[in-house]
């Protein structure tokens, strides 16, 4: 299929890269099944696609603990993933799933202060769960240091291995606030650029009130896919992204980072 798709487009090694599976199941990891199976599917790969970079992520959800905790591959032409939500109370607001319930925080600011826990409360429903994390947001201070430190963890496992990574997933859901959400995606394309990670916004599609599809952020305002308008502020914040990943077109970070 790969080699078709190759044959039928203006594809090249430079505009395209091939992936495996940027989320890649934990107990099959751990059993060896899907280890073996992505080596000789790499191996396949490589056999109609020679020259181009293959993406692959970590057991789990290619969060940056994953990342850091992992292990590189024996193929040297590979991207690897982070999917970068941090800090979730923040990112993920307005969302229930796996072992994060943020359900009911709505309009959480960035970075997360005292007031934090007033303002995220909607009409008082906010359920057990959800203050806890915001408490628990408060008490670490939940701020671009985090974005910073974290990245800082990932940079040195990068460098220490001889990888390249791309944070292929990053992003808010539509519940953060639009003021915040321009500072954070400013803050990661800045940190990214930093650290010579490529990045990847998870979607640009207007997600309404529901929020209900993690990592979306509302890019457009308006009606109808026909009346949309960026919103302002939102487009800088992440045009850098798609502009030279590390390169002097980048924005720089927006706070001092000292790389090791």
């Amino acid at each position: 299929m790969v080699a078709l798709v190759l044959a039928n487009t203006s594809a090249t090694p430079n505009n395209l890269m091939v992936s495996t599976l940027d989320e890649e199941p934990s107990n099959a990891w751990s059993q060896g099944d899907w280890k073996t199976f992505e080596e000789s599917m790499i191996a396949g790969l490589r056999t109609v696609a020679p020259e181009y970079t293959i993406h692959v992520g970590f057991p789990g959800t290619s969060f940056w603990t994953n990342v850091t905790g992992g292990t590189t591959r024996s193929d040297s032409n590979l991207t690897y993933a982070n999917h970068f939500y941090s800090p979730t109370q923040f990112a993920t607001q307005g969302q229930g799933f796996a072992s994060i319930n943020n359900i009911d925080i709505y309009d959480l600011p960035w970075p997360v202060d005292a007031h934090a826990k007033a303002v995220a409360q909607r009409g008082g429903t906010t359920n057990a769960d959800s203050l806890t994390a915001i408490d628990t947001a408060i008490s670490d201070g939940v701020d671009e240091a985090e974005i910073r430190d974290r990245f800082r963890q990932l940079y040195v496992w990068a460098t220490a291995n001889n990888a390249k990574i791309i944070v292929s997933e990053f992003g808010t859901s539509t519940l953060t606030p639009s003021t915040s959400r321009q500072a954070y995606l400013s803050a990661m394309r800045g940190h990214m650029a930093s650290r010579n990670f490529g990045g990847c916004q998870f979607s640009y599609d207007q997600d309404g009130l529901s929020g209900a599809n993690r990592g979306l952020m509302d890019m457009t305002d308006g009606g109808n896919p026909g009346s949309r308008a960026w919103l302002p502020g939102i487009l800088p914040s992440v045009i850098g992204v798609v502009e030279g990943w590390g390169s002097a077109n980048a924005a720089p970070p927006t706070t001092t980072t000292t790389v090791p």
